[in-house]
C-alpha cells in the first residue's frame, strides 16, 4: 500500500494545469488522488501515468492546501519533527498541521473511511 508522504508518493486533491501535472508525474513514483480529480485530468495523461495513478477518497479540511505541502507536512512528521516545528517550516497554524497529522494516523489505523476504486 501506498502511503502519502513517503518519499515519491503525491496527493492530488484537485486537477491542476497540464505542465504542474506533468511535472507531478514526472517526479513521483506514486500519484494519489480522488475520483473526482481523475475523471478530469486528461485522457492522453490517464493512459501515460496509469501505472502510477491510485485512486483513493480522502475527505478532510487539509484538502484545500496544494499537494506538495501535505506531503511535506507528513514526511517532516514521519523524520520526527514536533509539530509546532512544522507549522513554522511550512507556514500553515499548528492545529491545521495537527489536523492533517491526526486524519493520517485515524486513516492507517482503520478509523477513518477510504474509498478505494
Amino acid at each position: 500500500m501506498e502511503v502519502i508522504g513517503e518519499e515519491g508518493v503525491s496527493y492530488l486533491p484537485r486537477p491542476t494545469k497540464r505542465e504542474k501535472l506533468l511535472e507531478i508525474f514526472k517526479s513521483s513514483r506514486k500519484v494519489v488522488m480522488p475520483p473526482s480529480t481523475y475523471e478530469r485530468i486528461p485522457e492522453d495523461i490517464k493512459r501515460r501515468y496509469k501505472d502510477k495513478i491510485k485512486i483513493i477518497s480522502l475527505r478532510g479540511r487539509f484538502s484545500r492546501y496544494d499537494p506538495h505541502t501535505i506531503t511535506t507536512v507528513i514526511s517532516m512528521r514521519r523524520s520526527g519533527m514536533s509539530v509546532r516545528k512544522i507549522a513554522e517550516a511550512v507556514g500553515l497554524p499548528k492545529s491545521t498541521v495537527h489536523y492533517i497529522i491526526s486524519y493520517l494516523k485515524r486513516v492507517e489505523a482503520g478509523n477513518a473511511k477510504i474509498v478505494m476504486e
